[in-house]
């Protein structure tokens, strides 16, 4: 499992529960989603590494850690459950940075998400 910094930022919980749920429950859109996915893993995370099942899972398992009550899957409506967060966890959370490190480059994974395309078809 990734270490963490001491060091900590107040994000939106909504931000953290679209990561762990798979559906973006944020009205500001994808913004706020990819700048926690970031700040939980403790490096940037491209684009196209939100469909890679390892980044996915890391990040997950990041949140978790620190919020094991986050929930993981969409139970209900994205408006029911995104309340539900708000009343369970407020308006913002601290959050400790990751320390996880990149094993391969942004170049490297796009290519693995081309190779396994490849593959299944």
């Amino acid at each position: 499992m990734q270490g963490v910094h001491d060091e900590v930022k107040r994000l939106d919980p909504l931000a953290l529960a679209s990561l762990t749920t798979g559906v973006v429950l944020c009205n500001e859109g994808f913004g706020p989603v990819s700048e926690a996915a970031e700040w939980v893993l403790g490096y940037p995370v491209y684009t196209h590494e939100f469909i890679v099942t390892a980044t996915k899972d890391a990040i997950k398992q990041g949140i978790l850690a620190q919020f094991p009550a986050m929930p993981t899957v969409l139970s209900t409506d994205w408006q029911t459950l995104a309340g539900q967060v708000r009343a369970d966890f407020g308006d913002w959370v601290e959050v400790r940075r990751g320390t996880a490190s990149r094993d391969q480059s942004p170049i490297e994974s796009l290519a693995a998400i081309f190779r396994e395309k490849a593959n299944r078809e």
